[in-house]
């Protein structure tokens, strides 16, 4: 039993909020902006600074900032790159100022201060409490942010291209400062913090993190002693950061308010800046509620280290589910414990799970999240995956790993690997984590030829250990799209001990011999003694693979298309046309939802094009997040309370200014139209609107520049129903230009449309249902999933939060696949008849603003299909809104396609192989290049140098695999039995043993208690195993097919299955077929004696045809002399003649064939 970790700290401490005394006449907020832009985010930091200026301090207010920037990455306000101390004051022109001029009051030039020590953080807060007291004090840390450790990327060159490899070090928590080189560790910041609140004896009301990954329960220990409510992001924030001009404009208007309302203040503005259909997360917290969640913690991780092996599978499975941020290692506390309480039925861990989320609830004031974290809550929490990930300096690095069980628990987890149990181990080596993962396709078909196996999760439990390894006859090892860590040399040489054993290996590995190359250990023993390589051909640009005629593997195999990568698109740029003047119009809802087809886009503001190309119609979140060009087919969504940006892009593509007047029409029913910002007359490059016009924005430029110009106004859709859902906003406009000689004429932009809508219906295909894998292109052949999302757009926070009554889904498949069938049903609707290929839900499901619902379903794409499978979908809901009405909506989502392969493109090309002298060719490619090896000597290995999962079509993966298993022959062989028969050896059927006969000799009773017959050939004892008996004794389970109790334990432990066909028995054992036709052998009985493996022992099972042919076989193993003539063979077939007509079975009357 495990001891708790002395919680003195967490336990007793007790936050004193006793502020720096008042002085007279001092305001009542101080912002103290730490504000390091010195790396790559300074342009951020200047933009954020402006934010700052549209409120600017006052009499009650002070807001300060001490920013460091840069010397290269924004070249604006004169471009100094040292560090300077500014007192915010309002900027005349508002925000956004379009020349980012920072109009506050400079009062020191620090020269260049190193913004990642402690010591400057100290200096900067302490002159600023002195200088500028205040009743309360809110310090914003500004910069990149990753919680309580560091991230650090290595350029690797992969195959004469640039790779982000991801490398990782300890000791991270914010501000990076490029130019000192530093940050300021979680340590640091502790220090720094305990030095400014004199131990927290005078706490900072509130700490904010303006960067990402903050908001955990690691941080928030950290700080707790120092300060009372913390403010930060689960997940990593967007390039804007906070919404300063909301939260400083608010908090001037109203400066009385207490710290735990403006941190709540701060997650309002934040998530009404940036809404809810993104991944955007922050949470306000109740640092004195800390001490108690460390606690509810600690003890949740101590009853789980007490029960790791009796819920490991469970422990794992609330991991697999958990919500992760864009660091993976960090995940929701709350969710997880809920997970853990679903998983685990412990009754204690439940209690403990529920402790913690009571915990969580009590500590989080304020949290929002969009709605690709469905499931965050406002803390997290570090649990890396698996044991590569983790990191040892956490231990020590952070003041909740020494004070609780919770890094021990992350290291038991890590070190509990599964006992071993089958013949066949599966090593997962794909680094699926950062990479593809690409299991699947092994465990789909080693279950598909009912093979049993191990699974074994590298990235969870790092490297198999040779004990692990020598554990098992056969190991499939692969390594997916890896490159860099595929086998280590301790992997090689664990291989090359196990080979040596007798093991046999199965090795699926693109790019070992490249990751041999990049380590400088090419070529390596295990290579040239093991794999039997002699030589490589770095990608031979393979389409298809063939397999060797002749071979065992691979006669008679393809050619087989390679067919695992999407297709990929590569558009081409129009040049730039001199045309005189063009302009097009961009419309930009930070409430509405934007699909690219292949997943969801993060929703950043807007961010103006850098001249694109006049001819280039970009679109989707690729190239431009958040917003569309309108080309004719995007349709924007909206709901009333929306407030929506026009952008008006206008293009000057003459050598010389231009006079030009551009006008637009506000759409019918929109109201508030404005200018940004409000009251002040200026468009985005400053020159004067000279009327608003009612209805009507008017711009008039005397001297339009070449290039771009971007125009910008708002427009508000009224709440009460005066713009209907279902209705569409349509907008275009037009620009008047003057030549030089003072003629005009006239260019009109393209028209924008935006649906009024509560709910959108997006579809996706995927090529496996775990929607993991999406299906821009599919074989044919293959299997095609489809979901249904339909999603309320209405942002919760909303003065209008419509309810959308989702009725009815409707998808009409296309003609080319076949067999739809329903998947999954979104509650509340119900599936319909499929009639005509249309798939249908119909039903009610109210759906609140900011939640989704789905439905799936799976189609056939039939063998020599081609071309494109395009499909949309329709949604119907009510909505009712003020004055008293409802309408019925009808809405299309948007169109999946799949492209049906016929040619294949690929992530990468297979590597050639050039054999040696004693090993075979398996499998060539088009040009006659050979990328597969097999070799059966010393050692038996099968080796592709091309990606196994490649192969197109689930079937001729598994008829490939059968050959691979089949070729390395026999799990096991007959002379590893003798030791087997000893008193303790068991027939075993459930819980119940039988015992053999004193010889040992495997005398078996065919007729045990389960076939309720009362007959046995030889004296029978029935047993009950104890738990010793168990462990010593040898498992043994029996049957036949007349009389065959445990004939489901076959497959499942052996592999093993027989079928009746006609009057013959097909036997299948290690995927060696012998066919046993009854009529072949009519005065014979038949036996198969075979050797499997069962919770990692040799175990023997017999197979009798008539209780004669069983007992035909305990004769047979009774003569030891047997074991020696027939020990190379891993199953025999016995046949058992009574020649002499005595009824009695005797060894010379038995025909023995054996199989290797």
């Amino acid at each position: 039993m495990i001891k708790r970790k002395a919680l003195g700290f967490i336990l007793t401490f007790i936050i004193v909020t006793v502020s720096v005394p008042p002085l007279a006449g001092q305001d009542h907020w101080t912002v103290m902006i730490y504000m390091d832009g010195d790396n790559n985010l300074e342009g951020a930091a200047i933009d954020d600074f402006n934010e700052l200026e549209d409120a600017g301090s006052d009499a009650n207010v002070d807001i300060v900032v001490q920013i460091d920037r840069h010397p290269v990455y924004d070249t604006s306000n004169g471009n100094w790159d040292t560090t300077k101390r500014f007192y915010v004051t309002a900027d005349p022109n508002g925000y956004p100022d379009i020349t980012n001029t920072i109009q506050s009051t400079e009062i020191a030039d620090l020269g260049e201060l190193n913004m990642g020590h402690p010591q400057t953080l100290i200096d900067f807060v302490n002159w600023a409490r002195t200088t500028y007291p205040a009743d309360h004090y809110l310090l914003v840390l500004w910069d990149h942010g990753d919680g309580w450790k560091t991230t650090r990327f290595a350029q690797v060159a992969q195959k004469k291209r640039e790779f982000r490899i991801q490398k990782k070090a300890p000791l991270k928590g914010i501000c990076y400062d490029d130019t000192d080189g530093d940050y300021l560790s979680t340590p640091d910041l502790s220090a720094a913090l305990n030095s400014i609140t004199s131990g927290g004896v005078y706490p900072v009301d509130v700490v904010g993190f303006d960067a990402c990954l903050m908001a955990m329960l690691e941080i928030a220990y950290e700080i707790s002693p120092y300060s009372s409510y913390m403010v930060g992001s689960e997940e990593s924030e967007p390039f804007d950061g906070w919404d300063y001009q909301a939260t400083m404009n608010w908090l001037v208007a109203n400066p009385t308010s207490t710290p735990d309302v403006v941190a709540s203040q701060i997650v309002i503005d934040y998530m009404n800046f940036y809404g809810v259909l993104g991944a955007d997360t922050q949470s306000a917290i109740d640092l004195s509620q800390i001490p108690a969640l460390a606690g509810a913690v600690n003890t949740l991780a101590a009853d789980l280290i007490n029960n790791i092996t009796t819920y490991f599978y469970d422990i794992r499975d609330a991991r697999d589910q958990v919500e992760e941020y864009m660091d993976a290692d960090f995940v929701d506390l709350y969710h997880l414990a809920q997970l853990f309480q679903t998983e685990i039925s412990d009754p204690l861990i439940q209690t403990d799970a529920q402790n913690v989320m009571n915990a969580v609830l009590a500590a989080v004031i304020q949290e929002g999240h969009g709605i690709f974290n469905p499931d965050s809550h406002g803390i997290s929490v570090y649990y890396p995956y698996g044991k590569d990930d983790y990191l040892s300096s956490y231990e020590t690095a952070t003041a909740l790993a020494s004070d609780t069980f919770w890094d021990e628990f992350l290291q038991t987890y890590y070190s509990t690997v599964p006992p071993p149990i089958h013949a066949i181990a599966l090593i997962d080596d794909d680094n699926g984590r950062y990479l593809s993962q690409v299991e699947d396709y092994y465990l789909g078909t080693l279950d598909g030829l009912g093979v049993p196996y191990d699974y074994y999760d590298a990235g969870l439990f790092g490297s198999p250990s040779l004990a692990y390894l020598q554990a098992h006859s056969l190991v499939i090892w692969f390594t997916g799209s890896d490159f860099s860590t595929t086998l280590s040399p301790e992997d090689e040489n664990n291989l090359i001990q196990f080979l040596n054993g007798g093991g046999k290996l199965f090795l699926s590995s693109q790019d070992y011999i490249w990751d041999l190359r990049l380590d400088s250990r090419y070529p390596s023993t295990f290579l040239r003694s093991y794999l039997h390589a002699l030589g490589e051909i770095e990608d031979t640009g393979v389409n298809f693979l063939a397999g060797v005629t002749g071979n065992y593997i691979g006669d008679a195999i393809g050619p087989v298309p390679m067919c695992w990568a999407l297709q990929s698109q590569i558009a081409n740029q129009v040049p730039p046309q001199q045309a005189t003047v063009r302009i097009h119009k961009i419309v930009y809802n930070p409430n509405a939802v934007d699909y690219s087809g292949a997943g969801y886009p993060d929703i950043p503001s807007y961010v103006p094009p850098l001249d694109p190309a006049p001819g280039l119609v970009p679109s989707g979140p690729d190239l431009l997040p958040n917003f569309q060009i309108s080309d004719g087919n995007f349709s924007g969504t909206c709901v009333p309370g929306d407030t929506l940006v026009f952008y008006i892009e206008v293009h000057n593509g003459t050598a010389f200014p231009l006079s030009v007047q551009v006008e637009d029409d506000i759409p019918v029913g929109l109201i508030n139209a404005a200018v940004s910002p409000p009251g002040v007359i200026n468009d985005t490059n400053g020159d004067t609107i000279i009327g608003n016009g009612g209805d009507t924005v008017v711009w008039n430029i005397v001297a339009l520049p070449t290039g771009y110009t971007l125009l910008a106004y708002t427009a508000f859709v009224p709440t009460d129903g005066s713009v209907n859902f279902g209705s569409s906003i349509i907008n275009d406009n037009a620009v008047v230009h003057y030549s030089h000689g003072g003629l005009p004429a006239t260019a009109t932009a393209n028209s924008v449309t935006v649906l009024v809508q509560a709910a959108q219906l997006i579809k996706e295909a995927f090529a496996d249902s775990y929607y993991s894998d999406p299906a821009g292109t599919i074989v044919d052949g293959n299997t095609l999933f489809y979901r249904l999302t339909v999603f309320n757009t209405v942002h919760p926070l909303s003065p209008a939060p419509y309810t959308a009554d989702i009725t009815d889904i409707t998808d009409v498949i296309p003609v080319m696949v076949v067999n739809p069938q329903y998947l999954e049903h979104p509650p509340g609707l119900n599936p319909q008849p499929i009639v005509a290929n249309t798939i249908s839900w119909q039903g009610s499901n109210l759906l609140t603003p900011g939640t989704s619902i789905y439905g799936s379903y799976y189609v056939a794409v039939p063998l020599g299909s081609s071309g494109v499978i395009s499909n949309s979908a329709t949604l119907t809901y009510v909505v009712s809104f003020p004055p008293p009405g409802s309408t019925t909506v009808t809405t299309t989502s948007n169109m999946a396609q799949t492209v049906i392969q016929t040619a294949c493109s690929f992530i990468d090309y297979a590597d050639g192989i050039i054999k040696d002298a004693g090993s075979e060719n398996c499998f060539s490619n088009e040009q006659s290049e050979y990328v597969g090896i097999n070799y059966s000597g010393d050692h038996e290995v099968v080796f592709f140098a091309f990606r196994f999962e490649g192969i197109s079509t689930s079937t001729e993966r598994q008829e490939i695999m059968r050959r691979i298993i089949e070729f390395l022959g026999p799990l096991a062989t007959l002379d590893f039995l003798p030791s087997l028969f000893d008193t303790n050896t068991y027939f075993v059927a459930g819980d119940s043993a039988y015992c053999t006969d004193v010889l040992g000799s495997a005398k078996i009773a065919f007729a045990l208690a389960q076939a309720g017959t009362t007959t046995s050939p030889e004296g029978r004892t029935d047993l009950t195993l104890t738990q010793t008996e168990h462990n010593l004794g040898n498992l043994i389970p029996v049957g036949g097919p007349g009389v065959n109790p445990i004939a489901d334990e076959f497959d499942t432990i052996f592999g093993v299955t027989y079928t009746l066909a006609g009057t013959s028995f097909e036997i299948r054992a290690d995927y060696q077929l012998i066919s046993l036709d009854t009529t072949q052998y009519p005065n014979e009985d038949v036996a198969l004696v075979y050797l499997g493996r069962h919770n990692n022992r040799y175990v023997l099972l017999v197979w009798g045809y008539g209780w004669r042919g069983t007992y035909a076989a305990s004769v047979f193993l009774g003569n030891t002399a047997n074991w020696e003539t027939f020990s190379g063979y891993h199953m025999v077939m016995l046949r058992w003649t009574d020649s002499n007509a005595d009824g009695l079975v005797q060894e010379f009357e038995i025909t023995v064939e054996g199989f290797t």
